[in-house]
């Protein structure tokens, strides 16, 4: 039987690379950015929630969350912006910082 302290150590090979990335970018948010998210997993992506407006998919070989500029082929949505997962976490929880920073400030 499993117990929940059992659960929450997990081997880290067990752990696909693309949740590990989510986990790192989520630390780096927290202790250089200062900004708080929440970490889902699924069976091939996981994601973090930064705010209603920004969620960032996180897939084996690249992440994309709403870049907030208006996608002209599909109305009402937004272009989406890409990293690979080779940037590196801090590459990206740059590029999240800088978007998450430009919604609160009201700008697209």
């Amino acid at each position: 039987m499993t117990t929940r302290a059992d659960a929450a150590v997990r081997d880290s090979s067990s752990v696909p690379p693309h949740e590990v990335l989510a986990e790192r970018v989520q630390g780096v948010l927290a202790i250089r950015h200062s900004i708080t998210c929440e970490r889902h997993a699924g069976d091939s992506t996981a994601m973090l929630i930064l705010s209603t407006r920004l969620i960032a998919w996180f897939y084996p070989r690249f992440v994309q969350w709403p870049s907030g500029v208006p996608d002209p082929r599909r109305p009402g949505c937004a272009v989406m912006a890409r990293a690979s997962v080779h940037d590196g976490a801090d590459a990206i929880a740059k590029r999240l910082a800088e978007r998450y920073r430009q919604i609160r400030a009201g700008q697209v």
